[in-house]
């Protein structure tokens, strides 16, 4: 009988946390669409005719990406808004979470060979800790933030692929085409 109701115990607990993963994620999103929407009901007017032809994009990050977990990238776009497609005219700011939050700081290095990409080298990757990255501009009149992600590196991670990969045929018996 105890099993029984341990087993039911455990199948609650699972249960719960999943529920309480899912309103995490969406706490997260609905924190995301707030910041975004936030940034239109300040008072802050955007001049349409600086918007090219089309639908409204706002800048927004593309994402961000590992290949090894010691170093990380950054990159965003300026959506349709011609004004901020000049470098510099976005910035991109950055806080570790951890027990006292750190500050928020600007890019540590933004790459000169690839346009809206930030860098980070092993002196500011730290795995299992959350970061928060802000795409942000600054006027003479206002400081927006347009878009706003959270993760850890580990969840990044993306290996690049192999270059130059080679079979040796006569080392694989088995290997043969058919054509």
């Amino acid at each position: 009988m105890r099993a029984l109701q341990f087993g039911v115990l455990e199948e609650k607990t699972l249960g719960s946390r999943a529920v309480e993963a899912m309103l995490s994620h969406l706490s997260l999103s609905l924190i995301c669409v707030l910041g975004l929407l936030n940034t239109h009901t300040q008072g802050v007017e955007h001049d349409t005719r600086l918007v090219t032809s089309g639908p409204l994009v706002h800048p927004h990050l593309i994402g961000c990406r590992s290949s090894e977990l010691a170093t990380f990238r950054c990159w965003w776009s300026s959506g349709t808004f011609s004004n901020l497609s000049e470098p510099g005219a976005l910035s991109l700011f950055f806080q570790m979470k951890t027990i006292t939050p750190s500050e928020w700081q600007e890019c540590p290095e933004y790459t000169h060979f690839t346009q809206n990409e930030c860098y980070f080298s092993r002196e500011f990757t730290q795995i299992w800790k959350t970061y928060c990255v802000q795409l942000r501009s600054a006027t003479l009149k206002h400081n927006i933030t347009y878009d706003q992600q959270c993760f850890t590196v580990e969840n990044i991670v993306y290996p690049d692929p192999p270059v130059g990969p080679e079979l040796d045929a006569a080392e694989h018996q088995s290997f043969r085409v058919e054509l």
